[in-house]
């Protein structure tokens, strides 16, 4: 077992995060080859998968595992909730993830916020109370 997998495993155990899809790990690995038996490693950690069925929510611009993990950013989705049957505010539904980087290799500061504070927002999109609920159970993956 890699460092990195079982690094993360603790991670999610001692952040409580739910495990990802079985589903979605067959399809990256499918496409992914060049992480070798990373993914193998990871279906052997229970923490890690779970045969739930789950719902994908694309984010507007694409990232490489180091774009994503390796700095300081928001990530923008657009999103709306089914109960959202009229909305009239400006810009998009949605909602942003705010990425905080490691400094450094056996740092624990990375962290992925779900920004809530509407002042935070851009004019092209906007956050709904509502979907909070949704996103807390949500899994970002590049």
């Amino acid at each position: 077992m890699t460092l990195f997998v079982t690094k993360f495993s603790d991670t999610m155990t001692s952040r409580g995060w739910t495990p990802l899809p079985r589903e979605y790990i067959d399809i990256v690995h499918k496409k992914s080859k060049q992480y070798g038996d990373l993914f193998s490693q990871i279906m052997k950690k229970e923490v890690m998968i779970t045969d739930r069925e789950y719902n994908r929510i694309v984010s507007i611009s694409e990232y490489t595992p180091d774009e994503l993990f390796a700095r300081n950013h928001d990530i923008k989705f657009k999103y709306r909730q089914e109960s959202i049957t009229n909305c009239s505010e400006k810009g998009e539904c949605g909602f942003i993830l705010r990425v905080t980087a490691a400094s450094g290799k056996q740092d624990d500061s990375f962290n992925i916020q779900l920004v809530i504070d509407s002042n935070q927002y851009p004019d092209d999109i906007h956050f709904h109370e509502e979907t909070s609920s949704l996103i807390q159970n949500c899994h970002l993956v590049s």
